[in-house]
């Protein structure tokens, strides 16, 4: 297999500190921050999800995960679908911490935002995952679209 730096003459690719997916997910942690009850723990999903441990923190958090995306056809410019899921990690069903109520609520600050260059978020599902030790676990997905567009490498020519 040819390496990739001998194809680019021996230029290595840069590998950028940010981009445009993490700036969408940033985006969303900051708006959900801003907007639910302090008392929340809002952060984007760790790296080890199994060892997220709520503990007596909070009353319950909101975890922002990329799931994927889905490209459509297109040329240098190639729009995407992307799926954020929000995790909600809650100690019950009832009360201003509840399920239904945090369910709502997430969905009602997301949809039809627009955040990072994407169109209006849009809602695609929302559902329990599992009950475990008196922690409700429940999901709300998005989706929206981004623009995803070619760049232009040092070697470029149309043919």
């Amino acid at each position: 297999m040819t390496d990739p730096a001998i194809i680019r003459g021996n230029q290595a690719a840069e590998i950028p500190q940010t981009s445009q997916t993490s700036r969408l997910v940033d985006a969303v942690v900051a708006v959900l921050k801003a907007e639910l009850n302090r008392d929340l723990h809002v952060d984007i999903m760790p790296d080890k999800p199994a060892d997220f441990d709520l503990a007596e923190r909070a009353p319950g958090a909101v975890l922002v995960h990329y799931r994927g995306s889905k490209y459509k056809r297109g040329g240098s410019a190639q729009p995407r679908d992307l799926t954020i899921d929000l995790h909600l990690r809650l100690r019950g069903q009832s009360g201003t911490f509840g399920a239904p109520v945090m369910v709502d609520t997430v969905s009602e600050i997301l949809q039809g935002r627009q955040l990072a260059g994407s169109t209006a978020f849009q809602l695609e599902s929302d559902g329990l995952v599992q009950e475990q030790g008196g922690l409700w676990d429940y999901v709300v997905t998005f989706t929206t679209e981004l623009p995803r567009v070619a760049r232009r490498h040092s070697d470029w020519r149309p043919y």
